[in-house]
């Protein structure tokens, strides 16, 4: 199996429930959404096999690993997470929640990020889900999250992250902070303290 990967690295993880753990970060080219906002650049990947992939992580100190994108579930993710199982790494998948999840046993952790449709989203993955990242900022963005929480009722952890530059608005990854979505998602999680601020640690420290 080859992967088209856009990015690896380790560094501590930036967002949600695991904000400063050290991982192994495997970024995976492609989606099947095409938002605006996107701070992934997914012309650029190299092709790499499971065995190559894995021998990139065996050289760090961490046994977390987190499958992102792009959208992972794009890819045949069974071979890297049978390996990754075998070496006893806890694995961490980032999804947009809109793909077929079919390989729960070998995860052990599920952040889902919803931007689409609610009509797109698939039940299962929102119901396995241990975090749910919604944006704000995004259009609509709290008559979304309502219509979300009454459709699918989720369980797990919810946050609140306010949208950041897109590559075309600036460098994300340098910490371009837009203060009114800032603010906005304070005052939203204050109102409805069953969700959490998200900040983007490692882009406002600047963190690689």
């Amino acid at each position: 199996m080859i992967y088209k990967i856009n990015d690896m690295f380790y560094s501590l993880k930036g967002e949600g429930q695991w904000t400063g753990t050290p991982m192994f970060f495997v970024r995976l080219s492609g989606c099947n959404l095409k938002c605006s906002f996107c701070d992934t650049e997914h012309l650029f990947n190299q092709p790499m096999s499971v065995q190559e992939i894995m021998s990139e992580i065996v050289s760090f100190p961490t046994n977390r690993v987190v499958i992102t994108g792009g959208e992972p579930l794009i890819h045949d993710l069974r071979p890297l997470l049978c390996a990754l199982q075998e070496e006893h790494y806890f694995v961490h998948l980032e999804t947009n929640g809109t793909l077929p999840y079919s390989n729960p046993g070998l995860l052990s952790w599920v952040t889902v990020s919803p931007k689409s449709a609610i009509s797109t989203m698939d039940p299962f993955i929102i119901e396995e889900a241990d975090e749910i990242k919604f944006l704000c900022g995004i259009p609509d963005w709290r008559e979304y999250i309502e219509n979300f929480i009454e459709e699918f009722q989720p369980e797990g952890k919810l946050w609140l992250m306010p949208l950041a530059k897109n590559i075309q608005e600036g460098d994300r990854s340098q910490g371009d902070l837009i203060w009114d979505n800032v603010n906005e998602a304070i005052d939203f999680c204050k109102q409805h303290p069953s969700f959490s601020l998200c900040m983007q640690m490692h882009k406002i420290l600047n963190i690689k």
